[in-house]
């Protein structure tokens, strides 16, 4: 189900350009505006209310002023036309407050063209009312975004082009035509109207280019707040760089402490295993194995499984890749402190460590390894 565009929108979104024509024909003509863009449009539409409702009183007041100069000017219904703008603009400012935009704005201008349209059937085409029908195709392209200028443009243009030629073939026939007013009413009818149209027109300029000015200090705002974003972002980011650096510093750390390669003297080394190995542990420990033997130029490596928890085909295999890598560069790998359920599981899994020397203890592999280098412990 799609929302209402007139419900209250809670994000900050910006306002979409008009859409294809293939998109939703509602959507075009009252596309969704941010929380902000709209509180914008609802006070202009409250301005253009109270100054359509001013201007309509001005008429009324000029349309008096025409009948007290001359009592044969036929009176129209002005004060009916002033109260039913009076409460349309009462009902859509309502709407406009109650956070029904587009209702109160499509109501407001539909109404000034029927407005504009009943006072042109009166006093005809060759007055200066068509020129009002400016009001609302300009009115509806400030406030309203999307396609509904055009909107308007089109129904004043085919209210203005129908009363037109009706009048013009006599089908309507102007109740005060121009060419039957006085001189006196001619002036005093023609001119507030063309003067109301002049300052009509100024307005709506100036409203536009106030509404400009205040759209490009928001634009300008929001950059101003993006490059601050940015700003923290990249600060962000840059303590996470930090973070994580330092935190691969200290997993470096705790892989060389997890396996670390002791120098006991000149040739023999002891790499102690402690804890539960998996694959990853397993390489770490055979890297060290061999680095130690070429870093401290051992003959004799000590492997010390006395820390070992569980024997799994991941310690079987370091245990035996180990050596045989170890015998490559040169080196003897003794295996110390191997535990009654570790050499009860050996078998079980198949590895041949016959290769492989064993001892009871530390001491005893230590003993071991002055022996191949002809010492006495």
């Amino acid at each position: 189900m799609t929302e209402s565009p007139d419900a209250p929108q809670a994000e900050e979104s910006t306002v979409p350009p008009p859409q294809a024509f293939n998109g939703d024909l509602w959507t075009r003509f009252a596309p969704p505006l941010s929380t902000q863009e709209r509180a914008r449009r609802q006070k202009m539409l409250h301005t253009l209310i109270t100054v359509q409702t001013g201007a309509v009183i001005l008429i009324l007041i000029s349309t008096i002023a025409t009948k007290m100069q001359d009592p044969s000017f036929p009176m129209p219904s002005t004060f009916g036309l002033a109260i039913a703008t009076a409460l349309v603009g009462a009902v859509a400012a309502w709407l406009n407050k109650n956070d029904h935009f587009y209702t109160a704005s499509y109501l407001f201008l539909l109404f000034t063209i029927i407005l504009i349209a009943a006072v042109m059937s009166y006093f005809g085409y060759r007055s200066n009312i068509p020129y009002f029908y400016l009001w609302p195709v300009i009115a509806s392209g400030i406030i309203l975004p999307g396609w509904s200028s055009f909107l308007f443009a089109t129904l004043s243009a085919i209210t203005y082009t129908a009363l037109t030629l009706l009048q013009a073939y006599g089908l309507i026939v102007p109740a005060a035509p121009a060419t039957a007013l006085s001189l006196e009413a001619k002036l005093l009818s023609g001119i507030p109207q063309v003067v109301l149209i002049f300052y009509l027109l100024a307005f709506l300029i100036s409203l536009s280019g106030r509404s400009l000015e205040q759209a490009l200090r928001q634009s300008a705002e929001r950059a101003r707040e993006l490059e601050h974003t940015k700003s923290e972002l990249e600060r962000t980011v840059a303590e996470l760089r930090a973070a994580l650096e330092q935190q691969r510093l200290l997993l470096e750390t705790v892989h060389e402490l997890s396996t670390p390669v002791i120098p006991v003297m000149k040739g023999i080394i002891i790499l102690p295993i402690i804890g539960y190995v998996n694959e990853e542990r397993g390489r770490q420990i055979i890297k060290a194995l061999l680095e130690g033997i070429t870093r401290h130029r051992a003959r004799v490596a000590l492997i010390d499984v006395t820390g070992v928890e569980t024997v799994t085909r991941t310690v079987t295999n370091v245990l035996s890749q180990g050596s045989q890598a170890a015998r490559l560069l040169g080196a003897e790998v003794v295996l110390v402190g191997l535990q009654p359920g570790m050499a009860q599981a050996l078998p079980r899994l198949n590895v041949e460590l016959s290769t492989v020397t064993t001892r009871r203890d530390l001491q005893s592999g230590v003993e071991y390894a002055l022996q191949l280098q002809g010492k006495q412990a």
